[in-house]
């Protein structure tokens, strides 16, 4: 990806089911191109997203019907795939998908998933495995805008709800929450 003079911007078409688009100004005559998702086609569902990308590799959570969830590490440039994990359907009462952050902690092969559903887990990519460490749990309760965090500068960042609106920070090296309030 390093090598590549132009970025390339990845996104994905509902209304195209089980495909996504990339735009690539590396090829100037036909920069949109449409490529298929890299797993089983049960695993496309209206609630797939890309929870983020770091380096040119894309992070999916790809649902099947019944909310089973597959994140996937996924390089459009080669059209590699790796299912990192296949999870269970969201334990809560509304069945509302995981809630997700995609970032690095200390270095940036630290990679670390940040899931959501009754309370937060990490998964860390280099060992393959969740923790819900005592630092990681946070007392506030939350209705989350959008299912995917936004990662800058080593925070991942939401936008939630609930008697006001706010911003919901973790510090992904420390991993340390805070709550930012934003004004009436």
């Amino acid at each position: 990806m390093k090598s590549r003079s132009h970025q390339m911007i990845l996104l994905h078409w509902s209304l195209i089911r089980g495909s996504l688009v990339i735009i690539d100004n590396n090829v100037p005559a036909h920069p949109i191109v449409r490529i298929r998702f890299p797993v089983k086609r049960q695993y496309v569902h209206k609630v797939t997203s890309i929870v983020g990308t770091f380096n040119g590799i894309a992070l999916l959570a790809l649902y099947d019907d019944s909310l089973h969830c597959q994140l996937v590490l996924y390089n459009p440039l080669t059209r590699a795939s790796k299912i990192l994990v296949v999870m269970d359907p969201p334990s809560n009462d509304h069945k509302v998908p995981y809630v997700f952050g995609f970032g690095y902690g200390e270095t940036t092969h630290d990679l670390k998933i940040v899931r959501r559903n009754t309370e937060f887990d990490v998964f860390d990519v280099k060992t393959s495995s969740w923790s819900t460490p005592q630092q990681y749990m946070i007392q506030w309760d939350f209705y989350f805008k959008d299912v995917v965090g936004v990662f800058v500068n080593g925070f991942l960042y939401w936008a939630t709800s609930k008697s006001f609106s706010s911003i919901l920070a973790l510090n992904v090296k420390e991993m340390v929450f805070s709550q930012i309030k934003l004004p009436d």
